[in-house]
């Protein structure tokens, strides 16, 4: 994948030195300029808000956190990770660190060894094979529904789950996460430089 060092991007006034990729190989289904990342998130607090369809960016010294908003506790691996739980037919909740990309249409998309681990495949309902696409290419998957994806008190009932086939790639292992949560929230704050996440949604987007 070739790359492009010292790219300059203005977003309101906000100054951002980056690098940009060809991202042809994506394969988006619709028209996609580039990707937000690190550069931004990594420096500012950066607030998405899905039904409003704007992004807010504030200093961390001013940002003054909404009162109705959960607070969690957010680190980074290869990207800003949760805790958060499922619970499948016959078992209790299962505690999971979740990768967040906010990029994802899919509510969550399981890592190979978690679902044979705790064998999600045969708790789920309505499951068919599929197909994953990200930046290592597709992957092969199953899709089905599971009782619960929640993250504080916001939780997704009966939603729709990707559980990846692959050994190898990010979805392989869980040397950083067990899952991606893509985005299955209303509203989301990210502040990495405070390592703090705030939601406040009250329902999941399905």
């Amino acid at each position: 994948m070739a790359t492009l060092a010292g790219v300059h991007l203005n977003l309101g006034g906000i100054e951002i030195r980056s690098y940009a990729f060809d991202m042809k190989s994506l394969a988006f289904k619709g028209p996609v300029g580039g990707i937000l990342g690190f550069p931004l998130f990594g420096k500012y607090v950066v607030e998405i808000d899905y039904p409003g369809s704007r992004v807010r960016i504030f200093h961390p010294d001013t940002y003054q956190p909404s009162p109705q908003a959960a607070v969690l506790p957010l680190r980074m691996t290869t990207g800003p990770v949760v805790r958060g739980s499922i619970r499948v037919r016959g078992k209790e909740p299962i505690e999971v660190d979740m990768h967040l990309d906010t990029g994802s249409a899919h509510i969550l998309t399981v890592c190979s060894p978690f679902v044979d681990r705790h064998k999600l495949i045969e708790s789920a309902d309505d499951w068919v094979p599929g197909t994953t696409r990200g930046f290592g290419g597709p992957a092969a998957d199953i899709t089905g529904r599971i009782e619960e994806v929640r993250i504080a008190r916001f939780a997704a009932e009966m939603p729709v789950v990707r559980f990846l086939r692959q050994t190898t790639g990010s979805f392989g292992s869980e040397l950083h996460y067990s899952a991606n949560l893509g985005s299955a929230f209303l509203k989301v704050t990210f502040d990495i430089p405070g390592s703090r996440l705030f939601l406040e949604s009250r329902l999941f987007l399905r």
